[in-house]
């Protein structure tokens, strides 16, 4: 009766420690440190009944393994292992798939392969393996060791198993818990890791809502090109407020498309806070509901100012190239007048001088033969000057007399400028020569006149140009030290005109920069002038008073004049009784030719076809002394019928004529 009264106190005893127990693990999860609250749970549960060891495990509900989350007891001096991948080992697997408890009260030798820890095997005499369940899941696994065998009677096991079972409710709530604060936490990840992409973005990019046009979104980006604070986009509504109202009723079109394709792309011009308009190119895409109603609009936008820049600059290269192919099919056009021209004036100077030589030095036609002859030489002088211009082919510097190029240049701009203007010129008798392309520089001073003519078109008003040398120090040009101080010729033009805008009289060598309106320039004029004044190792200069004009000045170092030619002393015209074959394809130059040399005493044989003067050689190849040929002429030009000629008679003289005026040399 006595050990019976003794075993029913122990009982009570272990009731009393089930109830504390139990009230352990109602606690835990309070503060979801799940590892720190199950290490304390093992420490009394070991406590309370004695028990040597204690350990719980808890799967991995992803992986399948089991972890080893806490211990406590012996433990002994091995490393328990904290992951479980094989679940078919120590008793796991068959636990798992019983979902009952795995009970040992006295072991045997094949029991001792259910301990993890080798160390603890050889004390271990019995062991309680219970499942830790929720709703028909295993959670983990309680694992209780004692180092006496019965330790485990049913009564107890029937004792442990409503505490495993509240204990599976707690974990499964921390674990749940658990979880959530990780997608939290892997949710905020994301929406930090999105908002920082966005805000790398330089693209702009905002979402709102369509039905009333409130922004949910919106990027750095977005508030840095918009010029507005985060609190202002806020309370703004798209479109209407960042757009012109035009724009935005183009926008709120283009959404009927946008809603019925799910995507659209627009350009439209960003009102910025500062009142600019930021053209920007526009992708949009719309966000729906789970139902499939829009619910937003997002949109991406990119600046496309530097786009637009580029277009307008290619626009204007490909002006300025088409206006270079029509200056190229003009130059062509020039040189066929020109030669044709020529020819006439040959035809006039040529007859003109025949009858001028005929006249007495008393007759009263002299002084009107000398005044035709005159024109005619003006005449020829205007149209090469026209075709040199418009030439093409590398530069060709010789010392060149300016005050004679301005002289000639003045005739051709008298014609192409209003009588409005006045055009004066202030040329010094004393002025040096410059090494230049005559044809750079003549192209330099059309480029400058014609702006201060354009200056004047509405008032009218006086154009005056200026020829001297002056001498440059090296204070002179500070402004422009890789020129050398010295003589320079100074080549100025001024205006009366209504001047430059100090704003952008900095800009006007820029190419491209005009403030001319369409048909008037490209603006390439003065970057072209520029760059044909460095070429020139010159400078240029301008100063300008808004109303009070503006001047232009060239600046060419000096260069040592052409060598003299001596005078021919004799006046008399030498004669001749040579024969001499005349070829030009022109039957009136020919008609010129041959009357003109015969007068001088030689006999004259005239073809207007090279074939048939190779023909005549052929025949009787020393029945000529020389051959005088025009170069261009139709199926054997000049040089062509020399190159025959020398294969026939290499000792002939031929003197080839370029006759069109483009300055070939004599051969």
């Amino acid at each position: 009766m006595a050990m019976t009264d003794h075993k029913q106190q122990g009982l009570d005893h272990k009731l009393r420690d089930v109830s504390v127990m139990y009230e352990l693990v109602s606690s835990i999860g309070t503060t979801l440190d799940l590892q720190a609250e199950l290490d304390t749970f093992l420490r009394r549960l070991l406590k309370r009944f004695g028990y040597s060891v204690g350990a719980v495990l808890i799967r991995d509900q992803e992986q399948g393994a089991f972890v080893v989350k806490a211990a406590s007891g012996f433990l002994g001096s091995a490393i328990i292992t904290r992951v479980i991948a094989d679940v078919s080992q120590y008793g796991i697997g068959e636990l798992v798939a019983s979902q009952a408890p795995l009970i040992k009260n006295s072991l045997t030798p094949a029991d001792k392969g259910l301990i993890i820890n080798p160390d603890l095997a050889p004390m271990v005499k019995s062991l309680a393996f219970i499942p830790i369940l929720f709703e028909g899941e295993v959670l983990g696994i309680l694992r209780l060791f004692s180092f006496v065998e019965q330790a485990f009677p049913d009564k107890v096991v029937r004792m442990l198993l409503p505490l495993v079972s509240r204990l599976g409710k707690t974990i499964n709530h921390t674990l749940t818990v658990e979880r959530l604060r990780q997608a939290e936490d892997s949710l905020r990840q994301e929406q930090e890791f999105t908002v920082a992409a966005l805000d790398a973005q330089t693209d702009t990019f905002f979402v709102f809502e369509p039905a009333t046009g409130r922004p949910i979104r919106w990027n750095k980006a977005f508030t840095e090109v918009s010029g507005y604070s985060d609190a202002e986009i806020a309370r703004m509504k798209a479109p209407d407020d960042w757009y012109s109202p035009a724009e935005a009723e183009r926008a709120r079109a283009i959404m009927d498309r946008l809603f019925s394709e799910g995507h659209a792309s627009l350009e439209m011009s960003l009102l910025t806070k500062d009142g600019r308009a930021i053209p920007t190119e526009y992708h949009a895409a719309v966000i729906r509901d789970g139902s499939g109603a829009i619910k937003y609009v997002i949109a991406l936008g990119r600046d496309i100012t530097a786009r637009r820049q580029a277009e307008e600059e290619k626009k204007k290269l490909e002006a300025q190239l088409r206006q270079a192919h029509k200056m190229e099919a003009l130059g062509t056009l020039a040189g066929g007048i020109a030669h044709d021209f020529n020819n006439i004036m040959a035809i006039i100077l040529g007859y003109g001088e025949m009858v001028r030589n005929d006249l007495a030095a008393n007759s009263p036609a002299v002084k009107d033969m000398d005044e035709i002859l005159r024109a005619a030489t003006r005449a020829k002088e205007m149209v090469q000057q026209i075709l040199d211009y418009s030439r093409k082919g590398e530069e060709k510097r010789n010392s060149l007399d300016l005050r004679s190029l301005v002289t000639e240049a003045l005739r051709l701009l008298r014609a192409t400028i209003p009588s409005t203007i006045d055009i004066r010129k202030d040329i010094s008798a004393k002025c040096g020569y410059v090494l230049a392309d005559a044809t750079r520089i003549l192209q330099v001073l059309m480029n400058i006149c014609t702006n201060a003519a354009q200056a004047m078109e509405e008032q009218g008003g006086t154009m005056t140009i200026e020829v001297g040398e002056v001498e440059l120090s090296r204070n002179d040009l500070r402004h422009e030290p890789e020129r050398q101080p010295g003589k320079y010729v100074r080549l100025a033009v001024r205006d009366t005109g209504k001047g430059i805008d100090p704003g952008i009289i900095d800009l006007i060598f820029d190419p491209y920069f005009t403030t001319k309106g369409v048909g008037k320039g490209s603006g390439m004029g003065l970057a072209v002038v520029q760059g044909i004044i460095k070429s020139h190792d010159g400078l240029i200069k301008v100063t300008s008073q808004p109303g009070q004009g503006a001047t232009f000045e060239v600046f060419l170092p000096c260069h040592q004049p052409p060598p003299s030619r001596a005078a021919d002393s004799s006046s008399a015209v030498p004669l001749g009784r040579e024969r001499i074959l005349f070829v030009d394809d022109e039957e009136s130059l020919v008609a010129l030719g041959v009357k003109r040399l015969q007068r001088l005493g030689y006999q004259v044989t005239g073809q207007t076809s090279g074939r048939a003067a190779l023909d005549l050689l052929r025949a009787d190849p020393a029945a000529f002394d020389l051959v005088v040929t025009d170069q261009t002429m139709p199926q054997l030009s000049g040089d062509a019928l020399a190159g025959e000629i020398m294969k026939i008679r290499p000792e002939l003289p031929v003197i080839l004529c370029p006759f069109d005026g483009h300055g070939l040399p004599l051969v």
